[in-house]
């Protein structure tokens, strides 16, 4: 005949608590290892200058206006919407190729129909290159031809 024992449930019941907190506390730490995703569009184009070098008429790539981009619908913020929405080219940033002729840009959207005349561009000069349709190393080879030092590490932008 077997004696039992009554089974002692604390130590099972305190491993299984620490086994759970510790799973959620994992998970909490994982959730903040990501970058969130990027809300904006970008395109990388390569581009001619234009412009005749006048305060009227200044040096800049092709598609970029002279007086910049409005970047807003018109409105006011509410309560209710305190943010008034972006529309069109929201931002960009350049650099001057090599030979001083041409620009590497990147226009940043918040949406992607605003590249719609970039895009379409018919100029055999122009060059375009999308964010997660193109692979940034094939992206990075083809400005090193214009650019010899160019790298996407110091060609970025933050749009707020």
């Amino acid at each position: 005949m077997f004696i039992t024992r009554p089974l002692n449930r604390v130590p099972i019941v305190t491993a299984a608590l620490a086994l759970i907190f510790t799973q959620v506390s994992l998970v909490g730490q994982m959730r903040h290892t990501t970058a969130p995703p990027d809300p904006y569009h970008r395109i990388y184009v390569l581009v001619p200058l234009q412009g005749a070098g006048t305060a009227a008429d200044p040096k800049r790539p092709m598609f970029v206006p002279v007086v910049g981009f409005p970047g807003l619908l018109p409105g006011k913020p509410t309560p209710a919407s305190p943010v008034i929405a972006r529309s069109g080219i929201i931002g960009y940033h350049s650099q001057i190729t090599d030979d001083g002729k041409d620009a590497i840009v990147e226009f940043i959207a918040a949406n992607p129909s605003a590249f719609q005349e970039i895009l379409s561009s018919k100029d055999a000069r122009v060059q375009v290159f999308q964010k997660g349709i193109h692979k940034v190393s094939d992206m990075e080879a083809a400005f090193k031809v214009r650019k010899k030092d160019f790298s996407f590490s110091t060609f970025q932008t933050r749009v707020h």
